[in-house]
């Protein structure tokens, strides 16, 4: 037997329909922004798994020691390469590292954050997540 919609969800139904359109162009603008500067993406990603690393192996009791141990850790992972570090945001209590990194000549934007998750505990769901216009990459994030 057919049940009649109430105007209610009629209307839901109206407006999921028309968000639809609106989140498939946002997902495409993210994934181009994303896909235009993979190699400083790449860059960024294994600075934020170095600073991950590093916040984990490090026993400073302090912000600043903790600070001090993951920006240490990212300028050796970035090296020579063309990359200037904006910032470096450790988390002690999530056990994570946000990286926002510049390339000079170009000045794009590249954002990742890494997540420590010791041996023998497998994530439970990985997710992109956009930042400013500037996806992160699926593995390692949170």
């Amino acid at each position: 037997m057919l049940r009649r919609e109430s105007r209610g969800e009629r209307l839901g139904s109206l407006i999921a329909l028309a968000m639809l359109p609106l989140a498939a162009i946002a997902t495409y603008a993210m994934t181009t922004r994303a896909n235009g500067h993979t190699h400083l993406q790449q860059i960024a990603d294994e600075a934020a798994i170095a600073g991950v690393h590093a916040l984990a192996a490090s026993d400073h009791a302090t912000a600043a020691g903790r600070q001090a141990a993951t920006s240490v850790a990212a300028r050796r992972a970035i090296g020579d390469r063309s990359a200037t570090i904006r910032s470096v945001t450790p988390s002690a209590d999530r056990m994570s590292v946000s990286i926002e990194i510049v390339d000079p000549a170009t000045k794009a934007e590249a954002t990742a954050t890494a997540r420590y998750l010791p041996p023998g505990v497998r994530p439970a769901g990985q997710q992109a997540a956009a930042i400013s216009g500037r996806a992160s990459p699926v593995a390692h994030r949170f």
